[in-house]
Parts: structure tokens; C-alpha cells; sequence
């Protein structure tokens, strides 16, 4: 019983990536506090960096990504890094994007062949300057 408890847990862990600068704090509370004063830049700055100084927070940059849950206690929050870092921090699930959300873009695959092509061009260049030395080291 125990075990299918664990594997269920372990299974709800999900990627998230950060759309913005975040954090994630040791509780809730902390969090919830940082978010009620993210409107005014300075204070937040404030009290954001005595909670780094403090070991309460970490700093989350954008584009990073996280395995995450949703709190049973506070729908809002995130809990991330449980695995990696038990317990883990609690983060702002508005920061928050789930990881691969979104349809492939369509204009991908062209540029994926362009990269290709210009890389094939750049090697072509060598070879023929190759050629032309050792044509012209020829009497």
C-alpha cells in the first residue's frame, strides 16, 4: 500500500518552466507575502533579498524549468524541486507554465533547414579553398 502511495506521488510531478523572474520560499506563507507587495519593485527587491540572506527563498530565472506539484493546501502554489531538493520550495503558480503546453510552431522546421543548409555551405568553402591551393601548388 505504501509503495503505490509513493509511485503516485512520484507521478504527479510534472514540468514546469518559469515564464518570468520567480521564486520559491519554504512556505506559503512567504510566498503569498511577496506576492502582496510584488506591485511596489522596491519593497519587493527589499523583502525578496532578506529572504535570500535568510536561506527562505531562491531565485528562479526565467526560462527555467522545474518539476512541480499544485499544493493540496493553496491552489496557487507550486511546490517545485521536492524531488531533487526535499522538501522543496513553494513558488507562484502564475510564474508558471506546464512544460510542453503548447503546439510545435509551424515556422520551426524551416529554420531547422536553414541552419542546416548554411552549415553545409560553410563547409563547402574549405574544401574548395583546399582545391584551389593545391591546384595552384601544381607546376
Amino acid at each position: 500500500m505504501h509503495i503505490m502511495l509513493i509511485v503516485l506521488a512520484a507521478a504527479s510531478q510534472l514540468l514546469y518552466e518559469a515564464q518570468v523572474a520567480s521564486f520559491g520560499c519554504n512556505s506559503s506563507a512567504e510566498v503569498s507575502q511577496l506576492l502582496s507587495i510584488r506591485s511596489d519593485p522596491k519593497a519587493f527587491q527589499q523583502r525578496l533579498f532578506e529572504q535570500f540572506f535568510y536561506g527562505q527563498c531562491i531565485a528562479i530565472a526565467p526560462g527555467a524549468v522545474v518539476e512541480g506539484k499544485l499544493e493540496a493546501d493553496d491552489p496557487k502554489v507550486l511546490r517545485v524541486q521536492g524531488r531533487s531538493n526535499p522538501p522543496g520550495y513553494m513558488a507562484p503558480l502564475v510564474d508558471f507554465k506546464l512544460k510542453g503546453d503548447e503546439p510545435p510552431k509551424a515556422d520551426d522546421k524551416p529554420q531547422a533547414e536553414e541552419s542546416k543548409a548554411a552549415e553545409s555551405k560553410t563547409e563547402a568553402k574549405p574544401k574548395a579553398a583546399e582545391q584551389t591551393t593545391g591546384d595552384a601548388a601544381k607546376p
